[in-house]
Order: structure tokens, then C-alpha cells, then sequence
């Protein structure tokens, strides 16, 4: 099997430490041959293999070979780099570089992994089931000597404890945190560090310039640019610095030269997080950082300090009684009416853009949980909240990009604009309109089938919607490129251009559907 290697996947290779993990040995493996094998007669990694993939048929197995020949063939399936692309650019030359290490390790000559397609198999598959061509999601970067003790780690576990619902890719990124942190703790801690680390610009520290861009991906929040695309680019410009709680980034300073540049929270949203703020200066005044460019920033979080401890300490003092949740929301601003006994909401939000509700302390599924109408704009970006499963409509604009709600299956309408990109909803089959653009762009939703029309553009590119069956009218342009949509059989009219490259769509299925502009197939 051959295999390119992109420059990036190279430079970081090298400078990984193959032999941190000395006491990393084969694993031994029972080769004794049976017929008619049992699960009983399975342990270990095979055991786990055989329980993570319901498609091995134990009574076809007639040798723990066998078992390999499976791995072996599924791990071919899994080798092909096409089914990572997600459509962006930047994300996929990011998640190649990494895969291609992986791959790399994995299969060396004389390598124990080589040698135990199983084993190989559990690592491989953990590492990727999170990477679809419809998210952002990477896969963590290779350190063999990381990759050895988190074997080692999990194997003993296995042998000790003969439980097989383990986490290999979480435990591995625990491990990797901890490493790069520079703890003397136990790899299994991997989540107890509380602290600031500094990672050193390509000015600084040239000759480490490749690892510490890893380091920075490697220990940057999910949602900032520095977990993918940025790292190399902002270490080229100045310092970072990231502070850990309890091994998990919630705050980044990041320099040009001697200078803070900006500082994120794990929102990302240009805002310095309240929750951190004392953390921050604190950090800021015992290193005596020139923070010119962001003082406006820091007021602005000093202000809304002030609000927050004000907001909280009214909270506290609301009664605990039928009625706590109703005046909960009217203190941050949203009034609460009722119809025949149901909730509804003037509109939704978080109560501050420098805090939110999980920062008060509340359960924001207790505030949602028997809503039946938003009549504004529903913000649930980057909620907390998971279950709406009573809201039936929505009266502006519905906002669930980036958010954790799982359960929109009443939801009949939404007034004006619908943004689902990377969002966790999967159903919406109830719902029937939506005014203005709807952005179902690297979404989870599949079943649209009571849609009847979107008021304006529409955008279902690499998206995972399969079923527009009841579509008739789009008020602008649409885009299917890369989606799954099969057929717009009830589609009349489209305002502006179509786009159809890389779908399942041909210009036949639009012959009798009236066309603003053009089809655009390329």
C-alpha cells in the first residue's frame, strides 16, 4: 500500500519520540487452533474487537487467525483516505496529515502493531469514528511513546478488570494532555492539571517550532482555530499561552511579540469569559503582559463582572417553588406567558454574552424543558441544552449552530432564519416552513419530510438530509453539493441558482421546477 506524505505529516513524524515508553512489549496471543470457536475462548483486545464489531460471526471462526484476517480487512476499508474529506480545504489537508502518520506508525515493518491487525484495528477505528464529511472533528496527533502507554494502560485494565467499554481514543487524548502539560502525574490523571502552560513562538523557541504546534493543537479547546488551521500560523506571529482546569482548556492568551494579541474563552467569541476573568489578570499581573490591544477587552469583562455577581446573587435569592424557573427567565430578560397551560417564551437566549447559564449554575434543560412556543429569536448556540422536544414553532429566527439540542421532533415552523450547521439535531420531520435561509450545511438532520417551503436561500451542502419529499418552493439559491439529497420530487420553484455538483441530483430532476437563473453543475 503506498501512501504520500504531505510535508507537515514529515516535519511533525520526526520530531516524535519513538522510544519514551520503553516497557512497551508484544502482546502475547493464544495461537492454539479451534473449530467451531466460542466467545469464551476470546480475551483481551480480541474480545473487545469482537464486542466493538457485531459483524464477526464467532461460529464462522475456526482460529484467533481468523479474527486477524477480519481486522486485517477491515483496517484496509478503513486505510482509505477519500471517506475523510469534508468538503473544506483546510480541515482536510489538516485531517490527512494526521491520519497519514497514524497509517504510517500502524503499518511499519517490524512494528507490533504491523504484527497485530487486532490491536492495530481497536487503535485505528477509535481514533477516526468521530471524523465525518459532515463535521470539523481531527483526530489527535501521534505520539508513539502516548500510544504506548495508553496500550499498556488499557491492557492491563482488560486483564484486570474484564470490562470491554472503554474509551481508547479518550484515554490516549488524556494521556497526550498530560504529556504535553509536562506532568510528573500518572498518564491515567490525565485530567486533573489545573494551570497555566506556555507554549514558545517560532522565535523563541526555533528549534522546537513543529512539536510546539502540535502542543498547541493538541491542548487547545475544540472550538478554537488553534485546535486545526491557526496553531502554525499564530506561533509564527508570538506566544500562546493556554490555561488548563482539571486538564481541559478554558481560557487562551494568545502574543504578537511581546504584545497580548487576544484572549478567547471556550465560546469563542471575542469576549474575555467572566468565569476566568480573576484568572486571567491575575496571570496577566504576575507576568507583567502588555495588554494595550486588549484593555478595552478587559474593561468590558471587569463591567460585566460586576453584572454577573449582581445577577447571581438575585438569582439565589428567588424562591424555591413552581414558579422559580418562570421568574429565573424574566430576570435575564425573557417573559414567560402561558396558552391552555403551556409555556411560551418572548424569545431565548443566554442571559449575557460574557456568561451564561451554566456559569449562574442553572440546568439549562429546566428552563426549556416545557416550552411549547418561542415567539422571537430562539439562541441556542452553544447551549447547554439538550432536550426541546415540546417547542411546535419558533416565530424569528432559529439558531442551533454549534449547539447540544438533540430534540426538535414537534417543531412545525420557524419565521425566519434556521441555522443547523454542526449542529447534534438529527430530527425535523414535523417541521413544514421556514421564512427566510435555512443552513443545513455539516448537519446531523436526515428527515425533512413535511417541508413544504424556505422563504429564502437554502443550503444543504454535505449535509445529511436524505428525505425532501414535500419541498415545493425555495425564495433564492439552493446548494446541494455533496449532500445526500436524492430526489426534490414536490419542487416547483427555485428563485436563483442551483447547485448540484458532486450530489445525487442530475438537471432531470429539476425539468419541470422553475428556475430563477441556472442549474450549475460544476
Amino acid at each position: 500500500m503506498k501512501i504520500s506524505f504531505s510535508p507537515y505529516s514529515r516535519q511533525y513524524n520526526s520530531n516524535l519520540k519513538h522510544n519514551s515508553y520503553p516497557n512497551l512489549q508484544p502482546l502475547k496471543v493464544d495461537t492454539v487452533t479451534f473449530t467451531a470457536m466460542k466467545k469464551s475462548q476470546f480475551n483481551g483486545w480480541d474480545l473487545a474487537c469482537i464486542e466493538r464489531f457485531k459483524e464477526v460471526n464467532i461460529q464462522k471462526l475456526n482460529s484467533r487467525e481468523d479474527l486477524d484476517d477480519f481486522a486485517q480487512k477491515k483496517l484496509k476499508e478503513k486505510y482509505k483516505l477519500e471517506q475523510y474529506h469534508n468538503g473544506n480545504i483546510e480541515d482536510t489537508k489538516e485531517r490527512l496529515a494526521r491520519i497519514q502518520c497514524w497509517i504510517e506508525y500502524l503499518t511499519r515493518s517490524n512494528n507490533i502493531y504491523d504484527t497485530k491487525p487486532v490491536l492495530s484495528l481497536m487503535i485505528f477505528d477509535s481514533i477516526t469514528k468521530d471524523i465525518k464529511p459532515n463535521n470539523h472533528e481531527q483526530p489527535p496527533l501521534l505520539n508513539p511513546g502516548v500510544l504506548g502507554q495508553t496500550v499498556e494502560q488499557i491492557a492491563k485494565s482488560l486483564e484486570a478488570d474484564k470490562t470491554y467499554n472503554f474509551n481508547f481514543a479518550k484515554t490516549y487524548q488524556n494521556n497526550l494532555r498530560m504529556y504535553e502539560m509536562g506532568s510528573d502525574d500518572d498518564m491515567d490523571t490525565g485530567e486533573t492539571e489545573t494551570k497555566w502552560i506556555e507554549i514558545p513562538s517560532q522565535e523563541n523557541d526555533p528549534g522546537n517550532f513543529e512539536k510546539n504546534v502540535g502542543k498547541l493543537k493538541t491542548l487547545s479547546h475544540r472550538s478554537w482555530c488553534t485546535k486545526t488551521t491557526h496553531a502554525k500560523e499564530y506561533l509564527e506571529k508570538g506566544d500562546f499561552h493556554v490555561y488548563l482546569e482539571n486538564g481541559k482548556p478554558k481560557a487562551g492568551i494568545r502574543f504578537i511579540k511581546n504584545k497580548i494579541e487576544e484572549i478567547q474563552g471556550e465560546l469563542n467569541n471575542s469576549v474575555i469569559p467572566v468565569k476566568y476573568l480573576d484568572v486571567i489578570e491575575g496571570y496577566i499581573k504576575e507576568n507583567d503582559f502588555n495588554t494595550t490591544e486588549v484593555e478595552e477587552s478587559l474593561e468590558k469583562a471587569r463591567e460585566t463582572a460586576i453584572v454577573f455577581e449582581e445577577l447571581k446573587k438575585e438569582i439565589a435569592e428567588i424562591p424555591k417553588d413552581k414558579n422559580q424557573i418562570d421568574k429565573i427567565l424574566e430576570k435575564c430578560g425573557i417573559e414567560v406567558t402561558y396558552e391552555d397551560g403551556k409555556r411560551i417564551l418572548s424569545e431565548y437566549k443566554q442571559p449575557h454574552e460574557g456568561f451564561t447559564y451554566s456559569d449562574l449554575g442553572i440546568n439549562e434543560n429546566d428552563l426549556v424543558k416545557d416550552v411549547y412556543k418561542i415567539k422571537g429569536n430562539a439562541n441556542f448556540k452553544n447551549s447547554k441544552a439538550t432536550d426541546l422536544s415540546s417547542l411546535i414553532s419558533i416565530g424569528d429566527g432559529a439558531y442551533f449552530n454549534y449547539s447540544k439540542v438533540t430534540d426538535l421532533s414537534s417543531l412545525e415552523s420557524i419565521g425566519d432564519w434556521a441555522f443547523f450547521q454542526n449542529s447534534k439535531v438529527t430530527d425535523l420531520s414535523s417541521l413544514i416552513s421556514i421564512g427566510g435561509g435555512a443552513n443545513f450545511r455539516n448537519s446531523q438532520v436526515t428527515d425533512l419530510s413535511s417541508l413544504g417551503t424556505i422563504g429564502s436561500w437554502a443550503n444543504f451542502k454535505n449535509s445529511q438530509v436524505t428525505d425532501l419529499s414535500r419541498l415545493e418552493t425555495i425564495g433564492e439559491w439552493a446548494n446541494f453539493q455533496n449532500s445526500q439529497v436524492r430526489s426534490v420530487p414536490s419542487l416547483i420553484k427555485v428563485g436563483n441558482d442551483v447547485y448540484i455538483k458532486d450530489s445525487y441530483l442530475t438537471p432531470d430532476d429539476f425539468k419541470n421546477v422553475i428556475i430563477g437563473k441556472e442549474i450549475i453543475t460544476e
